[in-house]
């Protein structure tokens, strides 16, 4: 039977040679655990204690790298995001007077625009006085004028 709880079929074993087996088995089990160290000695316990202190100097020295680089990165990141506010900041104050400009410039061109319908209606009404006059004005309506004085 398996730790889970399931039979096991093995053929040409029968019930008491996995007796048996496991009885062999648990007393393997008890004698390596009977026969392994509870401590390792001082001379197998110093070269691992200089690997790891190696380890670690060498993680150290990695960290430090790693955090100066970061630092540097972050630093580099702030400084390029201040340019850069500062930059949108400086095109923003442009474009607000270049738009100020605009409308300036739109509003005389209005004004201009106004100015010079009234100027046109006026030479329009001009043009239509003078067009009435010069339907008058003919060669013989001149000699008329010029007997008569009408």
């Amino acid at each position: 039977m398996l730790s889970s709880g399931r039979d096991v079929n093995v053929q040409g074993i029968g019930e008491a040679k996995a007796i048996a087996l496991d009885v062999w088995r648990k007393d393997l089990f008890a004698s390596a655990v009977a026969r392994q160290p509870t401590a390792l000695s001082v001379a197998e316990r110093q070269p691992i204690e200089r690997d790891i202190t190696r380890r670690r100097a060498q993680l150290a020295d990695q960290r430090k790298a790693v955090e100066s680089g970061t630092e540097a990165s972050r630093e580099q990141a702030r400084k390029n995001l201040e340019d850069g506010q500062e930059r949108l900041s400086r095109e923003n104050t442009l474009a607000g007077d270049r738009a100020r400009q605009q409308r300036q410039e739109f509003g005389r061109s209005t004004v201009a625009l106004q100015q010079n319908s009234v100027l046109h209606g006026a030479l329009s009404a001009s043009m239509e006085a003078a067009k009435l006059r010069h339907r008058g004005l003919s060669y013989a309506c001149y000699v008329r004028f010029l007997y008569i004085g009408r």
